[in-house]
């Protein structure tokens, strides 16, 4: 009974198998979207290994400025006290890691 109808409504469409031109441009293009998205995929992530990399980066300049800033108050104060022919930038660029 249900194959039947089903019978009936194939005819009543045109009957027979359909097939359309699209589906061979479809399943060709199958594998060119994968090779796309991958290429997409490996793209990104070289991009976001850049960014991390570069970020890093950043914050490394940024602590060691920082560091360089207090070396340079930190001489101020102690040529303040003691005196010295030098200046505090003198110290903090032979020391850098003060």
């Amino acid at each position: 009974m249900v194959t039947e109808d089903f019978d009936d409504f194939d005819h009543a469409v045109g009957g027979g198998t359909h097939s359309h031109p699209t589906d061979a441009a479809t399943s060709a293009a199958a594998p060119i979207r994968r090779v796309g998205i991958g290429v997409y995929v490996v793209v990104m992530g070289l991009l976001l290994l850049l960014a991390t990399i570069f970020g890093s980066n950043y914050e490394y300049e940024l602590d060691r400025r920082l560091e360089y800033q207090e070396c340079v108050t930190q001489e101020q104060a102690r040529i303040a006290r003691e005196g010295s022919l030098l200046q505090p930038q003198d110290f903090c660029d032979i020391y850098p890691g003060r």
